[in-house]
């Protein structure tokens, strides 16, 4: 789950703030900005999505989960869910309509709860966890076409340019902070002779 989450926010990182820069800068080439932003979270996700599929045995031996090599590659099907998912977000967010936006959010998370209550009742598993979080993330991205008409239009190589220049030092940016505030707790990972329920108590703290 830390994999995949560390993984989700390099996807999220420059790309969808950009978007809503534009959005919120023009208002002429709203359907070309939101088909550029898709395309260009597309062209991210889905070559990270394969390299993590590829290299999920080598993950598995590397992180010492027994039977991994499935458990990554469900996983991994959450990437590009979850870059349709981030330009949606933005996409609704640079067009100022929060309500959408907040919908959005809500029915995934809904999803997740619900997939864990049944898992609850069908009988908790890591695997089952991971379907239920992948198929939360299918469900919300499905019901965007239900409460807003996507527009048809062409990307826009230059549109994709201008994103990427203002995404670029904003994702490194938002990358470098989190690696920041994670170095402590890696640290007191590290340290021999932590046990994990003071590791516990330090992530709860902060």
């Amino acid at each position: 789950m830390s994999l995949l989450v560390w993984l989700e926010r390099v996807i999220s990182a420059g790309i969808p703030g950009a978007t809503a820069t534009l959005l919120l800068r023009s208002d002429a080439r709203h359907v070309t900005i939101q088909q550029s932003a898709r395309v260009l979270m597309a062209l991210v996700a889905l070559p990270l999505f394969g390299l993590v599929w590829l290299l999920a045995p080598a993950l598995s031996d590397f992180l010492g989960i027994a039977s991994g090599t499935a458990l990554i590659r469900i996983a991994a099907f959450n990437l590009p869910l979850m870059a349709v998912y981030f330009a949606y977000d933005a996409i609704f967010n640079g067009q100022r309509m929060f309500a959408s936006q907040s919908i959005l959010q809500i029915a995934q998370s809904a999803a997740k709860l619900g997939g864990i209550l049944l898992l609850l009742w069908l009988g908790l598993s890591v695997t089952g966890a991971f379907v239920a979080h992948v198929a939360a993330t299918l469900l919300a991205v499905l019901l965007v076409p239900l409460q807003f008409r996507i527009p048809r239009g062409r990307p826009s190589w230059a549109t994709m340019r201008e994103m990427l220049r203002i995404a670029l030092p904003m994702g490194t940016y938002i990358v470098t902070l989190w690696v920041l505030m994670n170095l402590s707790l890696w640290q007191l990972q590290a340290a021999a002779g932590q046990p994990a329920r003071e590791v516990g108590f330090y992530v709860a703290g902060i």
